[in-house]
C-alpha cells in the first residue's frame, strides 16, 4: 500500500467523521429551534386562543417537525376522542397526535412535547456518538450486517452473522499478511 492510498484513506475517514458530526448538529438545531417554536405556540394559545401567529409559524414548519420525528425513527401517539354524531348518539375515532401539532389540546400537547423531548435526545446521542472511538470501533466491526440491512435484508439473520464473521475473519487475515510485507 503506498502512502497517497494510506493519506486518501485517513482523509476519507476524517471527512466521513466531520460529516457525520455536522450533519447530526443541523438536526438537532431544527428540532431544538422547532421545540421553542412550539412551546411558544402552547403559551400563546393558552393565554389567549384568538393568538394566530404563532399557529400560523408552526403550520409552516409542520412538515419539516415530523420529517425529523420520523428521522428519530418515532411512530406518533394516537389519541382517543369522543364527538357528537347527531341524535344523541356519539363516536369514538383516533387522531395522530403529529397531525394535530396545532391543536389546543393538553392530551395533544403531551404527547408533543413528550416526542420532540425524545428527538432532541436521538440527535444529540447521534451527535455524540460520532465523537465516541467506540462507536467508530464498532461500525468497523459490524459494516457487513449494516450493508445488509441498508439494502433491505434482515441484519441479525443467520446470514448476516455469518457474513460478518467471515468478512472479519478476511480483514484480519489480510491485515496481518499486509503487517508481515511491511516488517519484511
Amino acid at each position: 500500500m503506498t502512502d497517497q492510498i494510506a493519506l486518501l484513506i485517513v482523509v476519507a475517514i476524517g471527512v466521513s467523521f466531520l460529516l457525520r458530526l455536522i450533519y447530526y448538529h443541523a438536526k438537532l438545531k431544527a428540532i431544538t429551534h422547532y421545540f421553542k417554536e412550539y412551546e411558544r405556540f402552547c403559551e400563546a394559545t393558552s393565554s389567549d386562543p384568538t393568538n394566530h401567529g404563532p399557529y400560523a409559524d408552526l403550520l409552516e414548519n409542520q412538515t419539516e417537525i415530523v420529517k425529523l420525528f420520523k428521522q428519530s425513527h418515532l411512530s406518533p401517539a394516537t389519541v382517543s376522542f369522543v364527538e357528537p354524531v347527531g341524535y344523541g348518539f356519539v363516536q369514538q375515532r383516533k387522531a395522530s397526535s403529529w397531525d394535530n401539532l396545532h391543536h389546543n389540546s393538553a392530551e395533544y400537547r403531551l404527547h408533543n412535547k413528550h416526542t420532540f423531548h425524545k428527538s432532541v435526545g436521538y440527535f444529540r446521542a447521534r451527535r455524540n456518538e460520532t465523537i465516541s472511538p467506540v462507536f467508530w470501533i464498532e461500525t468497523f466491526l459490524i459494516w457487513p450486517k449494516s450493508l445488509l440491512g441498508f439494502l433491505g435484508f434482515d441484519e441479525e439473520g443467520f446470514l448476516a452473522n455469518r457474513l460478518n464473521t467471515v468478512i472479519l475473519i478476511l480483514e484480519a487475515v489480510g491485515g496481518i499478511i499486509f503487517l508481515m510485507k511491511q516488517l519484511q
